[in-house]
């Protein structure tokens, strides 16, 4: 298992965030992705799981699925992706 990814996003925030070891099924999905999203001052602001289907995603490193995860933290669309370095 891989650590955790921590990225810093042109925004001002912090993500962090790790393949969710989980024995559960959601509707259509198979696996999780916990995240942890920090303001500016490493303060926690939200934080969770987005489930997806491993068959579909195909992630095979964190690093797969930064663009996802983003949007899924932020509630953004892909066109709105705020660049981004890992840290």
């Amino acid at each position: 298992m891989e650590d955790a990814v921590r990225l810093i996003l042109a925004t001002g925030e912090f993500l962090e965030y790790s393949f969710a070891e989980c024995d559960f099924y959601t509707e259509g999905c198979d696996s999780a992705i916990d995240y942890t999203l920090y303001d500016g001052n490493y303060e926690e602001k939200d934080g969770g799981q987005m489930d997806y289907n491993s068959e579909k995603a195909n992630y095979v490193h964190l690093e797969d699925a930064i663009s996802d995860i983003i949007m899924f933290a932020l509630s953004i669309s892909r066109e709105n992706i705020p660049s981004y370095y890992i840290i």
